[in-house]
């Protein structure tokens, strides 16, 4: 089948064409694939004497023109208005700037009229409907599609019907579609734009949300199945671990086993470790990091920001250096000198195990041996970066980690190339955090009661959601802002306060951080560059100013930076919303410290796209709440994808491959 260009057809020219292009339609197929938002049922025409004017449903009429008169200002429009009528009653059309509509409705004359009806003083309007003749008419169901000014309804209609009438050649494999009793994917497509009964349209629209998600789950599976064959790593951890001057949570060894035995399988692992904020993922990776470096190969552990990264590495070089085991930190603020260093290190093997940011994700990144990849956070990489540094190394082991609790529906949907470890308990010794709202009105009552914390030794944070006034909005605190409403409320009180932002250096966030560790910071005022990783087991109490304004996941991101020592920690999240959803959400986090149970709740209110940070990638975004509202599907497509996985192999994607990789949506 031939792919044609836009302009191709007859009617599109230059600005028509810029116009297509502008919604992101190159071709006729791509054309197919953007559906009706709309559907105008023009089948049969009702009585004007059957017409319930207070249900607000357009309706199509056939009637006749009794009288048509013009001229009438409203406003600076000109009115026309038509008074017509069939067997059972009579009906006033109005239109607006329509003066030619004159010499359309003649006295006598007949037409077809469809549009919203509501009654004035009495008497049956129409507002500007639309108008077929009779000669026009065809009794169908019309599609109605979104579309610039400049390209027209019949513009896309018509292009469509020349499209599907030199035909769509078939997606999926033939045993799909004929084991699942599909339609054909010519017929299926043209039931979506000019469907003849809901019927049809239902049919074809399932067999479209299945080829959907046939080619999502089918990428996801190839990820996984590309790399059947593994780096063979048999070691154990057990000196690591023994090491360690605590005991592993039942659930931290139940995951280290899972990755160990995906390890020495033989086969190359690709792993979720997923765990709530605290439980305990670093150690679990740590011992894996540990069984590499002993088989004499590489590991590398890469961070979403350079205070988790160093932080992993002053927390896990004392060990590896008690066992010889040379271990190396990149970052991109790392002076070119050190960088050369570590790189060439890395580049001979002598560097055993890597941490760092995205800087290893560079070119200039060589590894002699690489064998495992893990990425923590995962969600804050884009699939692309993990698989560029899989690419470092003959087919590494791949662990990705997230303290994000990921919802059941959308774990098996966004890491459906996955297996999954669940790290679900919290190590010994750790307290509830004790969660409050509080009003602006109770704020200085609340920040005089911290006071009682910092001179027991402890410390905390002040979370705002700005970094400075200049960016402030009315009502919203920024960290500016608070640090001289803090200090002045604790002068002379002997409290060190400092902030913590994005916008700092490496430097100066990490002079800070270093500090704060050290105990000569006793609260850091910053924004949500704390939500990741810090771990500071002395850190008991946490504000989050105008709490509102973040997401329930991200709340609870922030309040898993205290209670990671022995002492009661509290969370306090200020806030005067009046809005019921923000209330609820507060709610939701005042009365549970499970994330999987918040992760839930979160995914009910904002949907994939924001939990994920993926609203700028609306096709996937979109694809994502595709599969949750059609997880039935999904399901089947799972099971297919396994029972027939051999004639799915057979099968040549290569025609369909150009107009699949649109990615339709149905918004319907």
């Amino acid at each position: 089948m031939e792919i044609r260009k836009i302009d191709s057809y007859k009617g599109v020219g230059p600005k028509k064409k810029a116009l297509f292009h502008k919604m992101g339609i190159n071709t006729g197929i791509d054309l197919i694939y953007h559906f009706p938002k709309e559907y105008r049922d023009m089948r049969r025409p009702v009585n004007i004497g059957d017409i319930n004017p207070y249900i607000e449903k357009p309706v199509l009429i056939k009637a006749k023109v009794i009288s048509c008169s013009g001229g009438v200002r409203a406003g600076r429009r000109k009115t026309i208005k038509a008074l017509v009528s069939d067997k059972t009653s009579k009906i006033t059309l109005i239109f607006f700037n329509a003066s030619y509509l004159q010499n359309i409705l003649r006295k006598n004359s007949e037409h077809y009229f469809f549009g919203r009806v509501k009654m004035s003083y009495g008497e049956l309007e129409m507002i500007q409907p639309q108008i077929i003749s009779s000669k026009d008419f065809r009794g169908e169901i019309v599609p109605v599609y979104a579309a610039p000014k400049g390209i027209g309804q019949k513009d896309i209609e018509n292009i469509n019907r020349e499209t599907l009438q030199e035909g769509i050649e078939e997606a999926l494999p033939d045993v799909l579609v004929s084991s699942n009793n599909f339609l054909g994917l010519n017929e299926a497509l043209y039931n979506m734009h000019f469907p003849k009964d809901r019927e049809s349209f239902m049919e074809s629209k399932r067999r479209l949300i299945y080829q959907d998600l046939f080619f999502l789950e089918l990428a996801f599976s190839e990820m996984k199945s590309e790399a059947l064959d593994g780096i063979l790593i048999d070691q154990s951890p057990k000196e690591f671990i023994d090491k360690l001057d605590f005991d592993l949570t039942d659930s931290q060894k139940k995951s280290l086993n899972e990755i160990l035995s995906d390890m020495s399988s033989g086969k190359r692992m690709n792993r979720l470790l997923q765990g709530d904020v605290g439980s305990g993922k670093t150690v679990v990776a740590a011992a894996a990091l540990f069984t590499v470096a002993s088989s004499g190969l590489q590991g590398a552990m890469i961070a979403p920001t350079e205070i988790l990264a160093k932080q992993h590495y002053k927390t896990l070089k004392p060990i590896f250096d008690s066992f010889d085991i040379e271990i190396e930190l990149l970052v991109g603020s790392m002076p070119v000198k050190e960088k050369k260093r570590v790189l060439n290190e890395i580049k001979s093997g002598a560097a055993k195990i890597v941490l760092g940011t995205h800087a290893v994700v560079q070119d200039s990144v060589i590894f002699k041996n690489l064998a495992l990849v893990i990425t923590d956070e995962q969600h804050r990489f884009g699939v692309n970066q993990r698989l560029k540094l899989s690419q470092k190394g003959e087919m590494p082991h791949i662990l990705v980690m997230t303290a994000t609790p990921i919802p059941r529906t959308l774990g098996i949907i966004f890491y459906g190339d996955l297996d999954m470890s669940i790290i679900d308990k919290l190590p010994e010794g750790r307290k509830a955090i004790i969660s409050k709202v509080i009003t602006t009105n109770e704020r200085r009552k609340l920040y005089n009661s911290l006071l009682d914390e910092v001179n027991k030794g402890r410390q905390g944070y002040i979370v705002a959601p700005l970094i400075s006034e200049t960016e402030s909005m009315e009502d919203v605190k920024s960290v500016e802002v608070l640090k001289e409403e803090i200090d002045n409320l604790y002068k002379g009180k002997e409290i060190t306060t400092a902030i913590l932002h994005g916008a700092m250096t490496s430097e100066e966030k990490d002079a800070v951080m270093d500090s704060f560790i050290k105990g000569d910071i006793d609260i850091i005022i910053g924004t949500v560059v704390i939500e990741v990783g810090i771990n500071v087991p002395n850190a008991t109490f946490m504000v989050v100013e105008n709490a509102e304004r973040f997401g329930l996941a991200q709340l609870h991101q922030l309040r898993g930076r205290i209670g990671r020592g022995s002492e009661q920690s509290y969370c306090y999240f200020v806030s005067d919303t009046k809005g019921e959803i923000s209330k609820k959400r507060l709610e939701i986090m005042t009365k549970s410290t499970d994330g999987f149970y918040i992760a839930e709740k979160d995914l009910e209110m904002r949907g994939p796209g924001e939990i994920f940070g993926l609203r700028q990638h609306g096709s996937l975004d979109e694809k994502l709440k595709l599969a949750i509202r059609h997880i039935d599907i999904l399901q089947k497509v799972k099971e297919d994808i396994k029972n027939y996985s051999k004639d799915i192999e057979k099968f040549d994607f290569s025609v369909s491959k150009s107009y699949i990789d649109t990615f339709s949506t149905f918004n319907l």
